[in-house]
Parts: structure tokens; sequence; C-alpha cells
């Protein structure tokens, strides 16, 4: 079941959605490019037998409603800030996928003390590079291909076994029956496609992902305890952009046995990686 708030965010009102559930120290988990909070549906409900967890869903993405104009990097993050201080009251440990991990990177950059531990799963924003397709997606016309191509993509995902059995990471939870139906249902609507291409132009283009959004070199501001997450198949960001971030920031790496998709493709490993490393973080006292 969704939850929804209305953010003031820099003087305008945001209708985001978020599911949460649980009791303890608080976490924000963020997905990624064209997901939801459902992207973290196996997580949701291990994770809250020791936490309060939340998992919003972005502008345009999931149950949130697309804003009146375009969201960028820069906004995005805004949005998550707000919902931080404004749902949340304070201080939380944040878990970005993907997107969703570059915009916790930028969160904790620009309001550390808002943050209290920092996971990046499979993350942007750690250098340039950026598969082709996701390249090619940035091209006018793409809207068109990925209203054509998603629902047979996330059809194919569902039917075919050993593309099921790869991004259900061969646990004994299926956890891909609830996130692949949402899945079809966004693809229905033409909001959703727009919200996935004009995020991904927002912070990539044909030569990767833009300068402005890679903060690799600010790795070294960081002051909360860091874990970095990585598919060895990572055929979206390289892992070696995982490995320089991890040596940057002297935090714990972790490559498990899977794609771009950590928290789905090897869902039980990753909640028990996520587990351990929030198990060591010391909560931060709520803002004055």
């Amino acid at each position: 079941m969704r939850h929804r708030a209305t953010l003031d965010v820099n003087g305008h009102a945001f209708d985001i959605a978020y599911q949460v559930g649980g009791e303890g120290p608080p976490l924000l988990l963020i997905h990624g490019l064209g997901a939801s909070s459902m992207a973290w549906h196996f997580q949701l409900e291990r994770l809250a037998e020791g936490h309060r967890v939340f998992a919003i869903d972005l502008p345009g993405h999931g149950a949130s409603p697309p804003p009146p104009g375009p969201v960028d990097g820069d906004l995005a993050a805004d949005v998550v800030v707000a919902f931080l201080e404004q749902v949340l009251g304070g201080p939380a440990a944040v878990a970005g996928h993907s997107l969703g991990g570059a915009l916790a990177l930028l969160v904790t950059l620009r309001r550390p003390r808002l943050v209290s531990a920092l996971a990046l799963v499979s993350s942007a924003g750690l250098g340039r590079e950026l598969s082709l397709s996701l390249r090619l997606m940035c091209l006018p016309g793409a809207d068109r291909l990925v209203e054509v191509a998603g629902p047979w993509l996330v059809r194919a995902v569902g039917r075919v076994g050993p593309l099921r059995r790869r991004f259900a990471g061969g646990g004994a939870v299926d956890v891909l029956a609830p996130v692949l139906a949402e899945a079809l249902d966004l693809y229905r609507e033409r909001h959703a496609i727009r919200a996935f291409t004009t995020a991904l132009r927002a912070v990539a283009g044909m030569r990767g992902q833009r300068a402005r959004y890679v903060l690799a070199d600010r790795l070294g501001e960081l002051d909360v305890p860091v874990l970095v997450v990585w598919g060895s198949g990572d055929r979206v960001l390289p892992l070696v952009h995982g490995l320089r971030a991890a040596e940057a920031v002297r935090g714990r790496f972790e490559v498990l046995d899977c794609g771009h998709s950590p928290m789905l493709e090897a869902a039980a490993r990753f909640t028990e990686v996520l587990r351990e490393f929030l198990a060591g973080v010391a909560p931060r006292p709520a803002l004055a």
C-alpha cells in the first residue's frame, strides 16, 4: 500500500507517493531510472524487521504524478531533501540504485546532516561511461521506441525461464511478479514514458553521463559510512565505477553475481549485505 505526501519543494507543491513499514532507525530507498518503489519490493519486508523503511516514487515514476515542468537531477535531489525533512523529519540512512544512487550521493554532499549512511547500488554519477542502449535513448524519437518495446521487454522477462531466473537471482521468493505487473501498467501510461526519457536526457546524452552529475571527484568530501554494491555482469554502468568509488571513500565494496539490479537479481544476498552494513551505523540525532 502506498502513502502520499505533498512536499513543498522550492515553493512548488510535489505530490509524492511512497511505501513505508517497520520500526527502528529510518532508511530511505531511492529507485533508479524508469522504475518505482517496487524495485525494493523484497527489501521493504525484510529490512522492516529492524528499520523504519521508506521507499519513494520519484516524480513521474510509480504512483507519483508528473510535475508541470521537467525534472533534472538538481530538482530531483531537492525532492529527496524535502522528503527527508518533511516526511521523515530528520536524518536517515539512504540507499540509491542507479539514478537513485546519484541522487543519494548528491543529497549527501549538499546536506550531509540529513544522511547517516550511504549505500550506492550500481550507482550513476561515478563516471561518464554509460551503456550504448541508454545513450541511444537520448536521441529524438526514442520515446516512441520505449513505448513500443517497453511492454514487450517486460513480458519477455516474465515469460522466458532463463531471464526470469536471472532477474530473480535464484531466490526462493519470487520478487518479480508484483514488479513486472506494475512495470506493465506504467508502460501503458504515456506520462511514465515521458518521465523515463526526460529524466534520462537530464542526466545523460550521446556522450554518456553529463559531466555536471559526475561526482566521483567529490567522494573525498563524504563523512558518513559508505557501502558500494555492484553486479559483476552489469552492462549499464561499468564495475570499475564502483571499485574506484569504494577506494575513494574507503568503504565496503561488494560485488554480487548479477547484472545492473542487485536488489532484484540477487535479492537475498543483497538484503543480507545491506542489513550487515546498516547494523554498524549509529543513528544521527534529529535536526534541531
